[in-house]
């Protein structure tokens, strides 16, 4: 039987398979196995294990293999108050520095660069006729200077005068690609903010203070993808076909959209404050590889209760039809479920900047300063 887009999303949700997906591909991102299809079947077989697909973790497959560890309501997200923790465990906003950035890409780079090299073979045995092909060429050019000449002289070599001759459109095309890797070069030396906080938390009005005192550039996954459709560019009239047919935007387009804003605008930013990405932890890894790692997260921090009557007063004069009681809850609900692992992630490499948004916004603002004061 046939489903729409939609219908085939809700049964790939109500059993849990991305959940179940994202475990795996961050394990194997961890542990990096030799066979990655032994470890999968291995990580699928141990499902029953832990009690079924509901109980596994974003974690549940880092350190090892697949572990034994149920389904737990942390209190990040669950308390009606703001989370306490103790200074060692948690420590201050004022008494913590965000980390240096860190190229978390550096080994993927590596990687990439040695497959580049290596010749493609089919068979153990075409991989030792190639290295013995490439051997007995070497060995004749070092003992038959003739020979050596010869292979030399054949090589392609570029003239002053051909590469005069050079069309004007494709030296234009390598300065712009060697600009734009300069620009991404650039990223990398900036402040790097992902901006967590649920509907209602308050993280739109804190950026745009962020904005005003420090000089932060605030882009948000949904506005980029919204301006880009109503841009009437061709990369925008892709993005709106996918949204008409109901499908998701691939994670690649989304990071490309973000990467684009982010170059474009490096020059004359001190910093970036992503809003609401990542919704993942798949994601963060990702957006570190493909553009930047992040320097820090910047979690706003509020109770579900606050965060409901919060957005039931915007209901008021909003006349947004999700803007109802039933609605929110299960908004934040979502919010929850998928948030919830990307804080337990970034905290692991003391990433985590914890704002109480309890609070006036004044109190909250004085809070998020004493974070970007230590810049």
């Amino acid at each position: 039987m046939s489903m729409t887009p939609s219908q085939g999303r809700d049964y790939l949700m109500q059993k849990n398979i991305p959940q179940l997906f994202e475990s795996i591909m961050i394990g194997l991102v961890h542990e990096r196995p030799e066979d990655p299809l032994k470890y999968i079947t291995s990580c699928v077989a141990k499902v029953e294990d832990i009690g079924g697909i509901s109980n596994v973790q974003w974690d549940s497959f880092v350190g090892g293999g697949p572990q034994n560890t149920q389904s737990t309501d942390l209190a990040i997200f669950k308390t009606e108050a703001p989370l306490h923790t103790s200074d060692n465990a948690n420590p201050s906003p004022a008494n913590q520095s965000p980390p240096a950035p860190k190229d978390i890409a550096e080994d993927e780079k590596t990687d990439n660069s040695a497959k580049n090299v290596a010749p493609e073979t089919n068979s153990p045995a075409d991989a030792v006729s190639a290295a013995e092909n490439s051997s007995t060429c070497e060995n004749a050019k070092e003992n038959d200077p003739v020979q050596g000449e010869i292979q030399q002289s054949a090589e392609p070599r570029e003239t002053d005068e051909a590469q005069e001759s050079k069309p004007d459109s494709a030296q234009q095309g390598e300065d712009t690609a060697s600009e734009e890797d300069s620009m991404a070069d650039v990223l990398k030396s900036k402040v790097i903010v992902f901006v967590v906080g649920g509907p209602g938390s308050g993280k739109g009005t804190q950026c745009d203070k962020i904005k005003e005192k420090y000089g932060f550039t605030h882009f948000s996954s949904g506005d980029l993808l919204r301006e880009e459709v109503a841009s009437g560019s061709e990369k925008g009239k892709e993005l709106s076909a996918i949204m008409e047919r109901g499908d998701l935007v691939p994670l690649s387009t989304v990071l490309e959209l973000i990467k684009k804003n982010m170059i474009e605008q490096a020059a004359d930013s001190k910093g970036f404050l992503i809003d609401g990405y990542p919704r993942e932890v798949q994601q963060g890894i990702e957006f570190e590889n493909t553009i930047a790692p992040c320097s820090f997260v910047l979690w706003i921090d509020s109770s579900q209760d606050t965060m409901v009557s919060r957005l039931l007063k915007r209901a008021e004069t909003s006349g947004r039809a999700d803007d109802n009681e039933e609605t929110i809850r299960k908004r934040l609900k979502t919010f929850v479920e998928s948030t919830e692992p990307v804080i337990t992630y970034y905290e692991k490499q003391n990433k985590v900047r914890r704002i109480n948004s309890e609070q006036n916004v004044d109190d909250v603002f004085a809070e998020v300063k004493a974070v970007f004061d230590q810049l």
